[in-house]
Parts: C-alpha cells; sequence; structure tokens
C-alpha cells in the first residue's frame, strides 16, 4: 500500500434546532474510531474528526478528502447524526444548523456525497453510515406510510463510477420516523451506537480478522459488526454494498490468533473410551500439551479438557477442569491503580507480568480510553497513563484461555498538594540510622571482626559453615518475598523517596497466598515517579547513592546451630577506585602516547605488580619521548605508540589479574588453593510417616552413587561410620532370608552429610556438600510430649531446607488408588501433616514415591508406560485438596515441585501377597531406578527456581557472564558488585541461603553455561600455577552441574508427568 489512508468522521450529537433531539453518543464514536483508525499498529490512518459543525464546513471537508486523493490512496467517511428524508424522498445527514423544513440548504445531500465520491480519483472509498432515518415533512403533516427509508438507493453502485471501488456499510438497511410539526417522532431514547461499537471492538480486538491471516478486511469487518449488531439487537440489520475488485484491508490485527491443532486420533480414542482410567490418561496427556511450549497443541488441548470437563462423569472432569484452571489467562494483578501522581507530571508505567504456562501467556490487551497506554515488552505489558486528570478505565486481556478485565484507575493531584520529596543524601552526608531501611542498617559492633581477627580476603570465603537464622540479626535474613518486593517493587531512594504523599502507582495482587509484608513499602507498590518505558524497574544496587548500600552484603544463610560465626568480607567498593582509573589509564594507551604520556600506564603496573623491569620500560618509553621531542622526527613518535600499545596488550592480562582483587595500596591476598576453596553445602529434609522407605530409599541411592560409572563421573562419599551403617541396611535389603530393615526408631534423628566428588583423569575434586535429615516418621502422626522440641526442630530445619523429599509410601499410595480404607487412613495421617509442614517452605520439592514396581502393575492398560501409569498416580493424588493446594500455591510463587517414582530394589525383587504384604523373592535380583533422580533434581531445579525470579534483563546479564565465566580475568567478587551479580546474590542469599556465597554464584554461573567445553578446559590449563587447583575444583563443579542438568532434562522427557508445579 503505497498511497496515503485518510479517515474523515462527521460527528453531529449537538443540534440548533428543537426538533432534532440532542444524541449521546456521536461524541464517543467519534473518539473511539478516531483512536483505532489512527493507531499506527491497526489502521494507520490520517484522521480527521469534525463534530457538531454547520453543513457548509462539513461539505467542505468532505470534498477536500474526496477531491485531493491519488488513486492508491485509501479514503473513508464516517458519518455519526441523524439522518432525515425528505418529502422528494431524498436522504440527507443532519448537521448542526440543520431545520427540517430546509434540508436542501442546512443539511449535508447524500447526493452531495455521491458525486464527490464519484469525482474521487481514490480507487477505494468506503463510507460507514451510523445514522438513524425519518421522514421530514411539512409543519402539520401526518406520518407517512409511504415505506421505509432504504439506505442504500441513495448510493446506488452504478452511479459512483466507471470501475472505480465503493463500499458502504449502514447501521441499518431501513428504520422508518416521523416528524410532527417540526418536532422528531420518536419514542426510542438514545444510546450508545451499537454499530460503532462493534466497529471499533472488531478493528481494536482483531476479532474481525476471521481468516486469522493478521489483517482485517473489509468483508471481514462487515461479517463481525453484521453478527454483534444482530446479537444485540435483532431488530436492527446492518447493510452493505460493496463493488471492489479484490480485497480491501482497513486493519491489521492485533490479536495473535492460534489455530488448534487435531488431536491426534489415538488420543482421541482413549478420551471417548468406555474405561474410566483409559480418560483419565487422556486427560493426563492433553494437561501434558496444554502446558507445552507447542502453542497450537496446548489451544487444541485446552479445546478437549473443556469439552471433558463440561461432559464426562465428575471423577474425570475434575482434573480436566483443574487443567483448564491452570492454563487460564492470569495477569499479575486484578486492578492497576496509580495514585496519587502530580498533575502534568511525566505519565508513570506499570509492567503487568502474565503467569502460568506459554499458552496462558497469549494475550491482545485493549485500552477502553487513549489515555491508557499498553506496550508489549519482553517483562510484560508494559502499562503507562496519562497525568492530566483523574479518571478510571479498564485494560482488557483477551487469549486463546481466558479474557480479563482490569480496571485502571490514576489520581492526579495538583503539585503544592503532594509533599515534596527530601533531597536523597549525598556521599559526604550518609543518612542517618533512622532513615536506612532496616536491611541496610550496619552490623552491630559484636558483629565486626576485632584488630586482632582481620578478615578473610573476600575472593575466598570461609570454609566454616554460616550461622543459624536464629542467629542472624533479623535484616540479615529477609524471606524471598520481601527481597522479591524490597528490589524490585519499593520506591529507590532516587526514583521515589519515601515520602508522604509521593506518587507511586500499584498495584493489586492477583488471588492467591497471602504475600510476606516487605522491608519499606506495601506488597503493592510500584515505583512510578521515574518512568522508563519498556523496561523493569531500577535496581537499588544502581540508584543508591554513595554510602548507601540498598541491601545488606550478601550473609550465608544458617546451618546448624553452634558453628562459628562467618567471616567479614570487605566492601567490595574499597578495591574499585583502583581499577577503574587502571582500565581508564589502559583502555586509552594509543591517546597517552600521542599524548606524550605513554609511560604512565607502565608506572601503574610497576607499582601493581612490584616489578623492576617494568620501572625500566616506563624508563625507557620516557626517553623515546624526550628523543622525540628533541630531535622531532616523527619516526620516533610512531616507534612509541607501536611499542607501548603491544606492551601494554601482552601486560594487561597480568595487570588485571591483581587489580581486581587488590585494593589500591595493598598488597595482593595469597593466591586460593583446592583447600581453600569452600565447599557449599545443600540441606534436604526427607519428610515421611513411619515405613514410607526413607532410610531403604537412602541406603540404595547411596550404593548406586558411592562409585563413578564410564556414563557419570560423580558420585558419593561419606564418613567412615555412615558408610558402615548404609552398607548394614542394603545389605539387610539385599539378603532374600533376612527381613526388611527397621526404620529410624522413635525419638531419633539423623543427618547423613554426603560429599559430592568428581572423578576426572585418575584424580578426584570435591564440589559440594549435601546432607540428608532422616527423623522419625511418628512426629508426623502422633502428638508430642508437652516440652517436646522434636516437631519445632523439625519445622525449623524445613525452613533451611534447600530441597524438600516427601516420602510417598508406595504401598499405600496403591491401596488408594483402589479405594481401600487403608489408603483412604493413610492419606488423612501422612499427606495432611507432610503439605502443611511443606507450605512455607521457599525451596524446590521433591515427592518420591517409593516401591515403583508395585503400583507398575496397577490399572489399566496392563502394558502402559511409566509415564501414562505416573499420570494418573498423578492425577488421583491431585484430587486430594492438600496436595493440589500446596501445588498451586508453589506454582503460583514460581517453585517447582516434582513427582518423582523410585525403586529401592527394582521390578524383580518383591511382590505383595494375598495379605498385603510385601515378601522378597527366593534369589530376587536388586536392580534400583530412578534412585539418583532426587538427588541430581535438586540444584537444578533449585537454579531454576532462582533464574526464573529474576528479571529477563539481568537473566540476560548472567547468561553472557556465564559464557565468560572460565576466563582468566573473570573475578567473583568484582561481579558480586555489579548489578545483575547484586541482583543474583540477594535470590541466592534468600533461597540457596549464601553459604559460601561466592562459590554458590559460581555454581549457579556455571551451571547456565552447561557442561564445560574443551576450550573452557584449556582456558582453565592456562591459569597461573597459584591457582590452578582451585580452577580445576570449578571445572570438576561446572562438569558435575551439567550431567545433573542433562540427568533431569532426561526424567522430564522421560515422565513428563512428574512437574506437577512450578514455570
Amino acid at each position: 500500500m503505497d498511497g496515503r489512508r485518510r479517515a474523515l468522521i462527521v460527528a453531529n450529537d449537538e443540534y440548533d434546532h428543537d426538533g432534532l433531539r440532542h444524541l449521546r453518543s456521536p461524541a464517543a464514536d467519534a473518539e473511539a474510531l478516531g483512536r483505532v483508525l489512527g493507531d499506527g499498529q491497526i489502521g494507520a490512518f490520517d484522521v480527521e474528526t469534525v463534530r457538531n459543525e454547520p453543513s457548509y464546513v462539513i461539505q467542505t471537508r468532505i470534498e477536500d478528502l474526496l477531491a485531493e486523493s491519488q488513486p492508491d490512496d485509501v479514503l473513508l467517511l464516517h458519518f455519526s447524526c441523524h439522518g432525515l428524508k425528505s418529502e422528494s424522498g431524498e436522504l440527507f445527514f443532519a448537521a448542526r444548523n440543520t431545520r427540517p423544513n430546509r434540508l436542501s440548504s442546512t443539511a449535508i445531500s447524500a447526493d452531495f456525497v455521491r458525486r464527490c465520491m464519484q469525482a474521487s480519483r481514490s480507487r477505494s472509498v468506503v463510507l460507514l453510515l451510523d445514522c438513524c432515518y425519518g421522514g421530514a415533512f411539512g409543519k402539520g403533516v401526518a406520518v407517512r406510510s409511504t415505506g421505509d427509508v432504504n439506505v442504500l438507493d441513495s448510493f446506488p453502485g452504478n452511479r459512483v463510477g466507471g470501475g472505480r471501488g465503493r463500499a458502504v456499510i449502514t447501521a441499518s438497511n431501513s428504520i422508518e420516523y416521523a416528524f410532527e410539526g417540526d418536532e422528531l417522532a420518536d419514542d426510542h431514547s438514545s444510546r450508545p451506537s451499537v454499530f460503532t461499537t462493534a466497529l471499533v471492538e472488531g478493528l481494536a480486538t482483531g476479532d474481525a480478522d476471521r481468516d486469522e491471516d493478521g489483517w482485517v478486511s473489509l468483508n471481514e469487518l462487515y461479517d463481525y459488526v453484521f453478527d454483534r449488531v444482530r446479537a444485540q439487537t435483532p431488530h436492527q440489520t446492518p447493510s452493505r454494498d460493496v463493488e471492489m475488485q479484490g480485497e480491501l484491508y482497513l486493519a491489521r490485527s492485533r490479536r495473535r490468533r492460534i489455530k488448534p491443532q487435531p488431536i491426534p486420533a489415538d488420543l482421541q480414542a482413549a478420551m471417548t473410551d468406555a474405561n474410566m482410567f483409559s480418560r483419565l490418561g487422556a486427560v493426563s496427556e492433553l494437561r501434558s500439551r496444554l502446558l507445552s511450549e507447542n502453542l497450537p497443541a496446548a489451544v487444541g488441548a485446552h479445546e478437549a479438557l473443556v469439552e471433558i470437563a463440561r461432559t464426562d462423569i465428575q471423577y474425570v472432569a475434575e482434573p480436566a477442569q483443574a487443567a483448564v484452571r491452570e492454563a487460564t489467562l492470569r495477569p499479575s494483578a486484578t486492578a492497576l491503580r496509580f495514585e496519587p501522581v502530580v498533575s502534568g507530571a511525566e505519565p508513570p508505567h506499570l509492567v503487568l507480568q502474565l503467569l502460568g504456562p506459554p499458552v496462558a501467556r497469549i494475550c491482545t490487551p485493549h485500552a477502553s480510553d487513549d489515555w491508557i497506554h499498553v506496550e508489549e515488552t519482553p517483562e510484560g505489558l508494559d502499562i503507562s497513563v496519562d497525568t492530566r486528570a483523574t479518571r478510571t478505565g479498564t485494560l482488557n486481556l483477551k487469549g486463546p484461555t481466558g479474557e480479563v478485565d482490569l480496571p485502571v484507575t490514576v489520581t492526579v493531584l495538583p503539585a503544592e498538594q503532594l509533599a515534596a520529596p527530601e533531597e536523597p543524601p549525598t556521599a559526604e552526608e550518609p543518612p542517618a540510622a533512622k532513615d536506612v531501611p532496616p536491611a541496610q542498617k550496619p552490623p552491630a559492633p559484636a558483629d565486626v571482626p576485632s584488630a586482632e581477627e582481620p578478615p578473610a580476603p573476600a575472593d575466598v570465603p570461609s570454609a566454616e559453615e554460616p550461622p543459624a537464622a536464629e542467629d542472624l540479626p533479623s535484616a540479615q535474613a529477609p524471606s524471598v518475598g520481601e527481597q522479591v518486593r524490597a528490589t524490585e517493587e519499593t520506591p529507590t531512594v532516587q526514583d521515589a523517596p519515601a515520602v508522604s504523599g509521593a506518587p507511586v502507582a500499584t498495584t493489586e495482587p492477583a488471588p492467591g497466598p497471602a504475600p510476606t509484608e516487605p522491608q519499606v513499602a506495601p506488597a503493592a507498590s510500584v515505583s512510578a515517579a521515574a518512568p522508563r518505558p519498556g523496561r523493569p524497574h531500577p535496581d537499588p544496587a544502581r540508584t543508591a547513592p554513595a554510602g548507601v548500600r540498598p541491601t545488606e552484603p550478601v550473609q550465608p544463610r544458617p546451618v546448624e546451630s553452634g558453628a562459628p560465626p562467618p567471616t567479614a568480607q570487605p566492601v567490595a567498593a574499597q578495591r574499585s577506585g583502583g581499577r577503574e582509573i587502571g582500565s581508564i589509564l589502559w583502555a586509552l594507551i594509543p591517546l597517552l602516547s600521542l599524548g606524550l604520556l605513554a609511560f604512565v600506564p607502565f608506572v601503574h603496573a610497576a607499582v601493581r605488580l612490584k616489578n623492576a623491569a617494568l620501572w625500566l620500560a616506563a624508563a625507557g618509553y620516557a626517553a623515546l619521548l624526550v628523543a622525540f621531542l628533541a630531535l622531532n622526527v616523527p619516526a620516533i613518535l610512531i616507534l612509541l605508540i607501536v611499542a607501548a600499545s603491544i606492551h601494554a596488550f601482552v601486560l594487561r592480562e597480568r595487570v588485571f589479574a591483581v587489580a581486581e582483587a587488590t585494593p589500591v595500596g595493598r598488597p595482593a591476598a595469597p593466591p586460593a588453593t583446592a583447600r581453600q576453596v569452600p565447599m557449599p553445602h545443600f540441606r534436604v529434609v526427607a519428610l515421611g510417616i513411619a515405613g514410607s522407605g526413607k532410610t531403604v530409599y537412602l541406603s540404595s541411592m547411596f550404593h548406586t552413587v558411592n562409585v563413578p560409572t564410564a556414563t557419570r563421573s560423580y558420585f558419593l562419599e561419606t564418613a567412615a561410620a555412615q558408610r558402615i551403617y548404609l552398607s548394614k541396611v542394603f545389605d539387610e535389603v539385599s539378603d532374600t532370608a533376612e527381613p526388611w530393615p527397621r526404620g529410624t526408631r522413635t525419638g531419633e534423628t539423623r543427618e547423613l552429610v554426603f560429599d559430592c566428588m568428581s572423578f576426572d583423569r585418575g584424580t578426584k575434586h570435591q564440589v559440594f556438600t549435601i546432607s540428608y535429615l532422616d527423623y522419625a516418621g511418628e512426629l508426623l502422626e502422633t502428638q508430642q510430649a508437652a516440652g517436646s522440641t522434636g516437631l519445632s526442630d523439625l519445622e525449623a530445619r524445613i525452613r533451611n531446607a534447600h530441597g524438600l523429599l516427601g516420602m510417598l509410601d508406595g504401598y499405600r499410595v496403591l491401596q488408594f488408588l483402589r479405594g481401600e480404607p487403608a489408603g483412604q487412613r493413610y492419606f488423612r495421617s501422612s499427606i495432611q501433616p507432610m503439605t502443611g509442614m511443606m507450605a512455607g517452605a521457599t525451596c524446590p520439592i521433591h515427592f518420591v514415591l517409593t516401591k515403583w514396581d508395585l503400583i507398575r502393575g496397577f490399572g489399566e492398560p496392563v502394558d502402559a508406560d511409566d509415564n501414562l501409569r505416573l499420570s494418573l498416580v498423578r492425577d488421583a493424588l491431585m484430587n486430594t485438596a492438600q496436595l493440589n493446594a500446596l501445588v498451586e500455591t508453589h506454582s503460583w510463587e514460581g517453585r517447582i515441585i516434582r513427582l518423582i517414582p523410585v525403586s529401592a530394589v527394582g521390578p524383580d525383587f518383591a511382590q505383595m501377597d494375598t495379605d498385603g504384604r510385601i515378601l522378597k523373592l527366593p534369589n530376587g535380583q536388586l536392580h534400583p531406578a530412578n534412585v539418583e533422580v532426587p538427588l541430581t533434581a535438586i540444584l537444578p531445579d533449585l537454579f531454576r527456581q532462582v533464574e526464573q525470579s529474576l528479571d529477563p534483563a539481568t537473566r540476560q546479564q548472567l547468561a553472557a557472564d556465564a559464557r565468560s565465566r572460565h576466563e582468566p580475568r573473570f573475578s567473583m567478587t568484582a561481579f558480586l558488585n555489579l548489578p545483575a551479580g547484586a541482583t543474583l546474590g540477594r535470590r541466592l542469599q534468600d533461597v540457596v541461603g549464601g553459604s559460601a556465597g561466592r562459590e554458590v554464584v559460581g555454581m549457579f554461573l556455571d551451571w547456565m553455561a552447561g557442561m564445560p567445553t574443551d576450550e573452557a578446559r584449556a582456558v582453565g590449563e592456562q591459569r597461573r600455577d597459584a591457582r590452578r587447583q582451585a580452577a580445576t575444583v570449578e571445572l570438576a563443579r561446572a562438569r558435575v552441574l551439567g550431567e545433573f542438568a542433562a540427568d533431569l532434562q532426561r526424567l522430564e522427557e522421560r515422565l513428563p508427568a512428574s512437574r506437577l508445579g512450578g514455570r
């Protein structure tokens, strides 16, 4: 379309003549239609609106529009006014000065419009008429019954112009009104125009795009308007007369339409099978398709699940309904309030995120008013509002899985009614303690290391375990919700000072679990004083003034009581000055050479490296400079530039390897060795009643992974006493003549600590430590004696855990699936207390379904694969209110929950007799299945949960840093001082606990980078001898994390039904 797109909207709702009654809709019609036609992403028309003008002005504008056109132009003329018919049957459009008894001189004749269309050079002219019509008669003449007004008769196609395309669309085919004297006799009260409303909705939402090609044609728009008008007013029938060759496209469609993918034949057969379990399996498979990244398949699955939920029996319909709810369009807020803002200020912005699976995040936004602006960004929907007046409107979100209307309110006050914000503190005048949020207050004197105990270097955190949560000041152990809102939702020091009456934009959280109270602002506060369209809110690490840290430096999360206090860390800012100055000097080597200062960087290098040879180099360059000044020979200057630049490039790596880690004026810290590298410690708690198989599972898991294999480089080591205990348990399990071993005794709690090792090239390296808490299952079943601390201690361990294993007894689950009373009692005594204790956890949760070998033979079809069988179990479990509530709550918060089937003995070792007892088979062979999966899934799930809590910009920066993880100049301390590193540190402080903070951040980056490449290993080999051992540990850890991630990916591919919740 090379021509122009021009539109003229004529709206008359006020008339000088008393007989023409006031119309309520034209003003709103003109504004709404003009907005959608003029939108560059929809109509892209140049819109002109003529409102309440006399007839001669309107005629001039019409003639200008149609006469000043070119063949390729697209012209649109819209009337919203009274339509009148003279005594001779001629149609007129009423203007402000129209007199019903003088129509020829005071109204716009339809014949005039037709003649202008005929004379126009444009080949594409569209006329839209939204008018009510009446017969104009002489004063005192009664109503005539000569027939209705046929609007299209006034615009006959064969008289518009030879070969030129034109279209006329009217709000109704014919409506007969009458005038009694000079007044219009109309029994219908004025109301908003249904016709123009349908036009606007069809264009704005994209619903008029019937063939889903991304464009709204004239014919598609008419079909849409016809259906909408007839649905609302059956007595009104829009009509059209179109004479055009080919299609005329009026607008683009902003709605992203997804054509549903047909359901496979075998899945359709399962959906209609007479066997209830087959239909349940079909629901499970449809749910997997619904949650997948394949959007056409997800939309098709959604339609099928809606039909099943509507027509099937309750037992099958309920899981279908739950799956549909899971994929419902769900914004992160149910209302948007901007309050209060200064009149005429810059528009405040909010970012509205869409939650749920991919298909639930597809929607088309449509604002009810033009003062609401919506822009789609990678972070979500960036919403801003005009600040000219207090207003209320609506934001409509429409997607393939639902439609939501969000009220939008902006409160605007004069500037004098808002308190002036205080000046932010300067670097020379740090804020008083009362002005610093709790998380920013300095540590108490007791926490500051004494002079006799200097702090350890920042790059080498202490290998000791951090203190317990109860031993830390409250400001140092915020919850996940507090940290997320403190960094993303509270006003920053520069952008929105916490002053009474300061303008902020607020969102009402969507229904869900009540959030934890934030540190500074209310939970629904979002900074709106410094709008940044399309960008997340500023990171506190960037916006806090000098002297004020937005959050406390990353502190470790608690471990066992009695551990020594953490080693103090020097503030990273102390060393940033020297590095920045050095970076500037080294980056400007050629410029300094031209400026006759090339020796300056080498003086800096000599001081930093304490190298006498560099002093000689600096003196040599100074001598070249003197020679150039004395002889004025250009060759000497060229030699100086080339030599200095090459020498600087060679020395740069050596200089900055030390400059990053050494404060100015202090000697470099001793390099880290393998023995100095702190080992991150991850804690896992196994929950389950007595007999659920916790002890047998742990012994089988250790037996499976206590040595490396050809396909697995990692293995577990433990202390001699624990090794003997686990070996004894496993021997009792494997001996078919022995009874099953006893579990943990009543009142006993056992913590099993494993060192995860990596074996490569004949050497092994410890990469991290993981501990499992095995406690007596009676804690979940029996009332505790007065004064007992067992349950409270367990709850504290759960709060501080990095992973939870909910052990589900497969035998009891089988009884539950069969509907036996024992199975029902098991869920009342096990699932309810277990889920209650898990509800407050912030870490990933893995439900370990033990004795999977017994469940595999349950139900039909008998030859079903493991994923289908697991789907049946999962759906039955999700029908329990407690488990379903836990999954929905944690999924809403982005946390990960899995159902992992394991068998500590394998399929050919035990069987269940007729009395329900599990007996060992004579000569049975142990073949444990999936026992290593809960171990390997913990860290990837933990890091994935942390990653999902980050904003997209931070995530992209972390991915970039992960790719450069193994470069020699990479400094973890310097990284933690960057905005992305600071954000990650805060997340890991909450979720991972910050134990051995530098190492945990490194593990996260290694996990993001995936398994190390040969190039990365080669770079590691080139490091200095002083860092070789530490670098080897880092590479080994990265390799183990890569294998963990690969194992988890294989689980998700083989058993997609294992994922219960989490984005």
